[in-house]
């Protein structure tokens, strides 16, 4: 089932520092935002996760005011900022924007950088934000320094204090780390989602990487051609994908082929597996259906009725990510401290409780 309006009877009486309400954008006949709507309570950090092309950066400049969608309604802190026949310009949103690139003036130093957007401050006001912004990101040694003496880490970092320093009301952050390599980018969104969390601030981020979603994000929105595909908690949309795609676009896993037994359970080549379905749950006896089966899902055994072999072996360190072909000609992934030998034949089983199953 897709989620295009989340919102609840409860959540409606909450407050809300970001309420986007049946968003609609196009450019000519190419419709690439459909009727979307999300909200995120004061605090919350919330992600659009998905391909590229699916509409989630678009989404984020409508928010910015960047762009001005042909219908739906946007509210900052309360406050509508775009429906049709008003669009308030950016600069008025009172939002901070941290972008991919960094976007830091290369004739500036780091702290006239931070200090570009600080107006209505006299000299000693503005120059203590500044100072207290960089302390906060870690780069007060560096206020002096250019843009270009500093690492990509330490430049994302500035460009997070400039869009910090005039205190807004949102924080929006498109792809920021995604010009970075896989380790800092990792410590990084650690070290944001801590700084966010600890100064109260609201941010919607826009990523392609599951990890840097889950990593920063108390609620993740899975986009798909210009809808969300599912929103809810990095756990939930791991463990309870709403949908097919949502499943197989999260995590690792595959989708082993079954029939539905008159108990409600599938047969496959795994054995009978109990199931629980998406939507309303009720799939009809002698249906064809797929279940999704996560590596930490397989489990070996010395004695098992099923057996498998080892037709791939990925080494990640304390773990393996092995590959197991069954008889049947289907793979599943499996997770190993000891590492067996390609070609070896294993004892597989699964672990207890159910697992998500999709119609075919």
């Amino acid at each position: 089932m897709r989620i295009d309006n989340f919102l609840s009877q409860e959540t409606a009486l909450v407050s809300k520092a970001l309420e986007i309400l049946g968003l609609h954008h196009a450019y000519g006949a190419h419709v690439v935002v459909r009727d979307l709507s999300l909200a995120l309570a004061p605090g919350e950090i919330g992600a659009l996760l998905g391909a590229s092309g699916c509409g989630k950066t678009t989404v984020l400049r409508c928010v910015a005011g960047f762009e001005t969608p042909q219908r739906g309604e946007i509210r900052i802190d309360e406050q509508t900022v775009t429906r049709p026949g008003l669009v308030v310009p950016p600069e008025r949103r009172r939002i901070g924007m941290v972008f991919q690139d960094h976007a830091l003036f290369p004739h500036l130093t780091i702290a006239q950088n931070v200090a570009f957007g600080l107006r209505g401050l006299d000299r000693r006001a503005r120059a203590n934000r500044v100072a207290e912004m960089l302390d906060v990101v870690g780069l007060s040694t560096l206020a002096d320094a250019w843009p270009h003496q500093l690492s990509g880490g330490q430049r994302q970092r500035a460009a997070l204090a400039r869009a910090l320093a005039p205190q807004p009301a949102l924080l929006l952050l498109d792809e920021p780390f995604s010009s970075l390599d896989e380790a800092l980018r990792a410590r990084l969104a650690h070290e944001v989602r801590a700084l966010l969390r600890d100064r109260g601030m609201t941010a919607l981020v826009v990523t392609h990487d599951q990890h840097e979603a889950f990593a920063m994000a108390d609620a993740v929105g899975l986009m798909h051609e210009g809808r969300i595909e599912q929103w809810g908690s990095p756990e939930a949309l791991y463990r309870a994908p709403a949908t097919r795609y949502a499943a197989s676009f999260v995590g690792e896993g595959v989708f082993l082929r079954g029939r539905v037994s008159e108990g409600g359970e599938v047969e496959t080549a795994l054995g009978r597996l109990p199931v629980r379905f998406a939507g309303d749950g009720r799939v009809e006896p002698g249906a064809s259906v797929e279940v999704l089966l996560r590596p930490e899902d397989v489990r070996f055994e010395a004695v098992a009725t099923v057996q498998a072999c080892v037709v791939d072996v990925l080494f990640r360190g304390a773990q393996c990510r092995l590959t197991l072909r069954l008889d049947s000609g289907e793979e599943v992934f499996a997770l190993a401290h000891e590492v067996p030998l390609l070609g070896e034949r294993v004892g597989v089983s699964v672990r207890p409780g159910d697992f998500p199953a999709f119609a075919e």
